[in-house]
């Protein structure tokens, strides 16, 4: 009574003694802990198989209006588990607590619910009208994807609003790191539409595809963003008109090392301070995007094995500011600096610095297809 919340009592299994009754108990209790997958049996040993566990733990906070779920210490063995509305899995730290994929799961390890009909319906946007889950994720803990023991899956894919992500570290997914998605519809009707999560300390490394593949909740604030060593883009920022959108607001991200583009975007972001550096290919492609704003952007040997120009703006981007731009020695594969082809752009600041020896083309080309554009810098030792 008087909102308290109550649970069925089991006994807890060697892993931690988080609530104490016999076995055979069929009575109920005031809870005084969170969810807790150990009381729903996981053993969390790295070898055990957990699923079954974790789904009850998640679905008990879902059956009681969400909250966490606990994932104390340990190794999860797992199969694919299913985010519900407003539950939050929260381990002990990256390094503690790690959701490590099953061999031969073969797809996603972390799905929200109703993934596969929200996003096959597209745009889809309200918490009660359209059944969009809202302010799920995960915190302090470590997705391992197991990449060499699969042949399909993403480590994180989520359709929802007012994601709770971080500190996470998600990494050797087979195909993406997180892939994320949200409509295009603006406005909501209550709090629990609001797009706007809490994302912070996320990394991203090893995964066979993108680091994160972003199609929204747009308006998501990301504060730190590590991503590193991936098979395609660092982050891939992506909108499509009365379908999904990206939108996002980034502090900082520091994007290395990936197979792709460190950066790629095809609508508006906005980032305080982005690096790019020793990317396969670009530092960073803005293809037909819109008023982005970056406020310092440094790029450093991008084009290690193919790609252009460090930085590409395609003919359709228009309305970008970027200021303070440090291109740095493009690599070997590179032609270039910076490619401005779109228009009423405007790229301050720049310092320019190639390699007379292995910086070939230009620093700066601004080509025939580039209107309205104010380009400002300095540009040196290019070949």
């Amino acid at each position: 009574g008087g909102g308290a919340l109550y649970k069925r009592v089991y006994s807890v299994p060697s892993h931690g003694a988080y609530i104490t009754s016999n076995a055979s108990s069929s009575y109920w209790e005031l809870a005084e802990t969170p969810f807790n997958v150990c009381a729903c049996g996981a053993r969390g040993d790295g070898v055990t198989e957990d699923t079954a566990a974790f789904q009850a733990a998640i679905d008990a906070a879902d059956y009681y209006g969400g909250g966490f779920v606990k994932a104390p210490d340990g190794t999860y063995i797992l199969g694919q588990i299913t985010l519900k509305d407003r539950v939050v899995i929260n381990g002990d730290s990256v390094n503690a607590t790690i959701l490590k994929a099953k061999s031969g799961l073969n797809t996603h390890l972390v799905i929200s619910e109703n993934f596969a009909a929200l996003q096959a319906a597209g745009n889809k946007w309200l918490h009660d009208a359209d059944g969009m889950p809202s302010f799920l994720g995960l915190k302090n803990l470590q997705i391992d994807g197991n990449k060499v023991n699969q042949s399909a899956g993403d480590g994180v894919r989520l359709y929802a609003k007012g994601l709770i992500l971080g500190p996470l570290l998600v990494r050797d997914c087979y195909a993406n790191g997180i892939y994320s998605e949200g409509g295009d519809i603006p406005g909501q009707t209550d709090w629990y539409d609001l797009p706007e999560g809490m994302c912070d300390q996320i990394a991203i490394r090893n995964c066979g595809a993108h680091g994160w593949h972003f199609r929204g909740p747009h308006d998501t604030i990301l504060p730190s963003l590590t991503v590193n060593q991936c098979g395609g883009n660092g982050i891939r920022i992506e909108r499509s008109v009365g379908v999904y959108s990206g939108t996002v607001d980034i502090v900082k991200a520091h994007i290395y090392a990936n197979t792709g583009a460190g950066v790629y975007a095809n609508t508006e972001f906005h980032a305080s301070h982005l690096i790019t550096e020793n990317n396969y290919q670009e530092g960073l492609i803005l293809d037909d995007a819109w008023f982005v704003q970056i406020a310092k952007l440094d790029m450093y040997t991008n084009c290690r094995t193919s790609g252009s120009y460090q930085m590409y703006d395609t003919s359709g981007s228009n309305h970008c500011t970027i200021n303070q731009i440090q291109c740095t020695d493009p690599g070997l594969a590179g032609v270039g600096g910076i490619s401005v082809n779109g228009s009423y752009q405007i790229f301050h600041g720049i310092q320019c610095y190639g390699n007379s020896t292995t910086s070939t083309g230009v620093g700066v080309r601004v080509s025939s297809s580039a209107t309205h554009c104010s380009v400002q810098g300095v540009v040196r030792a290019f070949s």
